[in-house]
C-alpha cells in the first residue's frame, strides 16, 4: 500500500513481474511520489528504475507528469520505431535529465484521461511495429538455420555413399568449418568478447545477435546491437549459403542423376531461397532502423515509412533483384567451374583484385577495412573477400555505405555482373562441358534470371523514395562522410540504444567509427582542446561504460588518434608510467611539443597499438 517503505516497493516492482503488480496502489503510489524523487531522488530511483516505469506501468498508473512528458516528445514523430524506452532516455549521468524532461510547465494541456489514451495509442502502434520487426528477424532465423541444417545433412548423406561421397562430403564440412572460424574472428576482432567467439564456432551467432537486438541489449565493442546483427546476417550469407550452394550444385552436376537424391536439391534450393529474404530482410533492417536512419542519413531513408504498398514493391523488388542474380551467377560460375576450375580461379582473382583497386580508389587510396579490430592486413584481406563473394552473386544494398564498398564501386559491380555472365557461360560451354546437356536450356535460364534480377532492380528504383536513389551511384568515401556529418549531425543514435542531441556526442560516435579515418587534423585538434573541460563536466558521451559498451571514446582517442592532435596535457598522462632503461622516466612541464609527441609516438610503437594501463578521464 502507499505506507509501504518505498525500498520494499521498489524491489516489488523491479524483481517481479508487472503482470502481478498491484495497479491501484501502484497509481497512488507514483503520484504522491514522484516530484519528490525528483528533488531528491533516492539511491535506488535510477534509470533503469524510471525504464522500466515507463515501458510496462499501464498508463493509467503512470504520474501525470510522465504522461505530459511522454506526450511532448512524441507529439511531432511519428515514427513507432523510436517510441522505446532506450530511445526515450537521454544520455545524462543517472538519468537525472530524462527525469527532468518530464517536467512540464504549468500550462494548461490536454486532461488526464486524454493523455492515457494517447500514450495507450502509442504502445499499440509500438507493439505492432515490433511484432513486425519480430516476424522479419524470426523468419530470418529460419531460413539461416534451415538453411544450416539441410548443409549438415547433405553432408552426412556423401559420407554415407561410401569413399567415393566422402571426399564431397569434406568439402561441404570444410566450407562450413571456414564459415564458423571466421565469424568467431570477426565477434574477436569487434571487440564482442570470448562468449560471442565461443558461440559463434557453435553455429549460434544468428541466434545470439538476433536475441541482443530483441533484448535492446548492446552487443559489446565497437558495434551496436543492430550492427552486430546485420554483420552476423551477412557473414552466415557470403561464408556459408553463398558457397554451399555453389560447392553443391557443383557436386550435383558431376553425379549421375539416379545418385541425386531430393536433399541435396533441398539443400540446393534452400540456400538460395534464405539467401534471398536474408539480404532483403537485411535491407529492410538496416534502412528502417533508428540506429542507421539517425547516424547516416547520407546512405539510409530508401524505403519509404507510410506507404505499405511501395515497401512491399521493395521488399519483392529485392528478392526478385537478388535471386535472379544469383540464379545467373550460379548458373555461370558453376558451368565455368565444371569446364575448367584454373580458369575459374583466374577468373575470379582478377575480379577480386578490380574490386579491391575500386574500393581503394573509392576510399581516396585506403584499402584496408576501416573498423577497428579490423583494420589490419590479414582481416582487411578477409573482409574484402566477403565483399567480394557477397558482390559476386548477393550485393547486400547495404555494403553500398563508405568504407565497405562504396556506392560507384556497388553500381558498376552489379552492371559488370549481369553483363559478364554470358561472357562466362559462353567460355565454359566452348571449352568442353559435355554432361551439361543441351547448352539452350542454359541460355534460357541464364536470360530468364537476368530478365527476373532487371525487373527487381527497375521496382525498387521506382518505389524508393526518389532523393536516396543517388546513395546508389554517386561517390562518397569514408572520409567525405565523416567530414560532412561532422558538422551537420546533431542527434545521434548512441551505441547503448539512447539518443543524445548536440555536436560533441555526435563527433564523439563519429571517430569511434575507425581508428584509420579521421576529420582535418585542425577540426579534430580544435575540438580536443577542449578534452580538460570534458574531464570536469564528465558528459555520459565521455566517460560511456566500457561494461556496458565494450569500447570508451577516451581508450579509442587515446589509442589511435594521430598524437599531434592531442591535447598537451593528454600526452603527458599517456606517458605517465613509462620507462627508460628500465626506470620510470621523469618528464619536465616545460618539455617542447615536438619531443613530447616523439615520446608518445615511440610509446605506441612499443606497445603496438595499445596501452599497458586504461587512461579514464579525470585521471
Amino acid at each position: 500500500e502507499a505506507s509501504t517503505p518505498i525500498p520494499s516497493g521498489e524491489q516489488v516492482l523491479m524483481k517481479f513481474s508487472h503482470h502481478y503488480w498491484p495497479m491501484d496502489a501502484l497509481k497512488t503510489w507514483l503520484e504522491q511520489n514522484w516530484d519528490m524523487w525528483i528533488e531528491s531522488p533516492p539511491p535506488w530511483f535510477t534509470t533503469r528504475f524510471i525504464k522500466r516505469i515507463i515501458r510496462v506501468a499501464p498508463p493509467e498508473a503512470l504520474p501525470m507528469s510522465v504522461l505530459q512528458g511522454l506526450a511532448e516528445k512524441y507529439s511531432d514523430d511519428k515514427n513507432p520505431d523510436n517510441w522505446s524506452s532506450g530511445s526515450f532516455a537521454s544520455r545524462e549521468s543517472k538519468g537525472m535529465r530524462t527525469i527532468r524532461n518530464l517536467n512540464t510547465d504549468s500550462r494548461p494541456g490536454p486532461s488526464r484521461d486524454a493523455l492515457v489514451r494517447r500514450e495507450t495509442k502509442r504502445r499499440r502502434l509500438l507493439a505492432s511495429s515490433q511484432r513486425k520487426n519480430h516476424f522479419l528477424w524470426a523468419a530470418a532465423l529460419f531460413c539461416g538455420y534451415a538453411d544450416l541444417i539441410t548443409t549438415v545433412l547433405v553432408a552426412f548423406a556423401y559420407l554415407r555413399m561410401g569413399t567415393e561421397g566422402r571426399i564431397a562430403a569434406y568439402l561441404i564440412f570444410g566450407v562450413l568449418a571456414a564459415h564458423l572460424l571466421s565469424e568467431a574472428i570477426i565477434s574477436l576482432g569487434t571487440g564482442q568478447g570470448s562468449l560471442a567467439a565461443l558461440v559463434s564456432l557453435g553455429g549460434g551467432k544468428l541466434l545470439w545477435s538476433t536475441w541482443h537486438v530483441v533484448e535492446n541489449r548492446p552487443i559489446g565493442g565497437g558495434l551496436s546491437a543492430i550492427s552486430g546483427l546485420v554483420v552476423a546476417r551477412c557473414t552466415h550469407t557470403v561464408l556459408n549459403s553463398l558457397p554451399q550452394a555453389v560447392v553443391q550444385l557443383i557436386l550435383v552436376i558431376q553425379r549421375d542423376p539416379s545418385e541425386v537424391s531430393w536433399l541435396m536439391l533441398l539443400s540446393i534450393v534452400g540456400c538460395s531461397m534464405s539467401i534471398g529474404y536474408l539480404v532483403a530482410s537485411t535491407e529492410f533492417t538496416v534502412d528502417m532502423s533508428t540506429h542507421f536512419r539517425v547516424n547516416h542519413p547520407s546512405f539510409t531513408g530508401v524505403i519509404p515509412r507510410r506507404s505499405t504498398i511501395r515497401q512491399l514493391l521493395i521488399m519483392g523488388g529485392y528478392l526478385f533483384f537478388i535471386g535472379g542474380y544469383l540464379v545467373g551467377k550460379l548458373i555461370a560460375l558453376t558451368a565455368l567451374a565444371c569446364a575448367s576450375l584454373p580458369i575459374t580461379v583466374v577468373w575470379c582473382t582478377i575480379e577480386a583484385l578490380a574490386l579491391l583497386l575500386l574500393r581503394t580508389v573509392a576510399e581516396e587510396g585506403i584499402w584496408r577495412f576501416h573498423l577497428d579490430g579490423l583494420s589490419n592486413a590479414p582481416a582487411s584481406l578477409l573482409i574484402h573477400i566477403i565483399l567480394y563473394i557477397a558482390m559476386a552473386m548477393a550485393p547486400f544494398p547495404f555494403i553500398r555505405a563508405p568504407g565497405f564498398v562504396g556506392p560507384t564501386p556497388w553500381a558498376c559491380f552489379v552492371v559488370y555482373n549481369l553483363v559478364i555472365n554470358p561472357v562466362m557461360l559462353f567460355v565454359a560451354l566452348n571449352v568442353g562441358v559435355a554432361s551439361f546437356g543441351p547448352s539452350d536450356i542454359f541460355w534460357a535460364a541464364l536470360s530468364v534470371s537476368t530478365a527476373i534480377s532487371v525487373l527487381g532492380l527497375v521496382s525498387v528504383w521506382l518505389s524508393m523514395n526518389s532523393e536516396r536513389r543517388h546513395t546508389f551511384y554517386r561517390p562518397l568515401s569514408l572520409k567525405q562522410l565523416l567530414n560532412d556529418e561532422w558538422e551537420k549531425r546533431t542527434l545521434t543514435h548512441m551505441r547503448d540504444n539512447t539518443l543524445a542531441e548536440g555536436l560533441d556526442p555526435s563527433r564523439a560516435e563519429l571517430l569511434k567509427i575507425s581508428p584509420r579515418f579521421w576529420v582535418p587534423s585542425e577540426k579534430l585538434k580544435t575540438w580536443l582542446s577542449a578534452w580538460s573541460d570534458w574531464e570536469e563536466e564528465k558528459p555520459a558521451w565521455f566517460i560511456d561504460d566500457e561494461n556496458v559498451l565494450g569500447y570508451s571514446f577516451v581508450q579509442h582517442i587515446t589509442k589511435h588518434a594521430p598524437v599531434e592532435v592531442l591535447p598537451r596535457m593528454l600526452l603527458f598522462k599517456l606517458l605517465r608510467g613509462a620507462k627508460k632503461h628500465g626506470e620510470e622516466m621523469e618528464l619536465s612541464p616545460d618539455l617542447d611539443s615536438p619531443e613530447l609527441i616523439s615520446l608518445v609516438k615511440r610509446r605506441r610503437y612499443v606497445r603496438r597499438g595499445g596501452l599497458s594501463t586504461k587512461v579514464l578521464p579525470g585521471e
